[in-house]
C-alpha cells in the first residue's frame, strides 16, 4: 500500500522519504520501501498487513500521513 508523507517545512521529498523509511525500519517494519513521488507527494510503500502500525508509528513521530 501506498503512505503518503507531507514533507515538513523545507524539506526535500527524498529527505521526507529516507526518513520515513528509517523510522519504519527502526520500528522493525520489514515490508517498508521508497516508493518516491507521486503527483508531488512523497510515498512509502508497506505491506497491508503492516499499514495500519506504520501509519500510527509515522503520526507518533509527528509526520502528516494519509492513504489513498
Amino acid at each position: 500500500m501506498r503512505i503518503f508523507v507531507q514533507p515538513r517545512s523545507g524539506d526535500s521529498f527524498d529527505l521526507t522519504i529516507r526518513n520515513a523509511v528509517e523510522i519504519l525500519q527502526r520500528a522493525h517494519l520489514l515490508s517498508v520501501r521508497a516508493g518516491g513521488t507521486v503527483n508531488d507527494r512523497a510515498v512509502v510503500l508497506i505491506g497491508s498487513e503492516e499499514v495500519l502500525k506504520a501509519l500510527a508509528t509515522l503520526a507518533g513521530e509527528g509526520l502528516r500521513v494519509s492513504l489513498t
